[in-house]
């Protein structure tokens, strides 16, 4: 509720909803690379770290996705690139 976008926008529904993260969101990148790091630091036995969008097709569709996504190849170039930018950060 304080960061509706921080979720994924949906053409068809006109809105916001939490089915999956803005991947274009500089924040949402931001807290996820400081959750990572935090995770990574508590385990430090850890060998793997997953990081994934949810098992749907509610990717985000707002302005700044569709822009990645048509330079990436689709949703897919869009998530790649984002879980490039967490690894590069870590």
């Amino acid at each position: 509720e304080t960061h509706p976008e921080y979720f994924s926008y949906r053409e068809e529904e006109g809105a916001r909803t939490t089915a999956q993260r803005c991947l274009t969101n500089p924040d949402v990148l931001a807290i996820t690379v400081n959750s990572a790091r935090a995770a990574l630091l508590a385990h430090p036995e850890a060998e793997i770290m997953s990081i994934t969008q949810n098992d749907n097709q509610d990717y985000c569709q707002c302005a700044e996705c569709k822009a990645s996504d048509a330079l990436y190849g689709g949703p897919s170039g869009t998530n790649i690139r984002f879980v490039n930018a967490v690894a590069a950060a870590l």
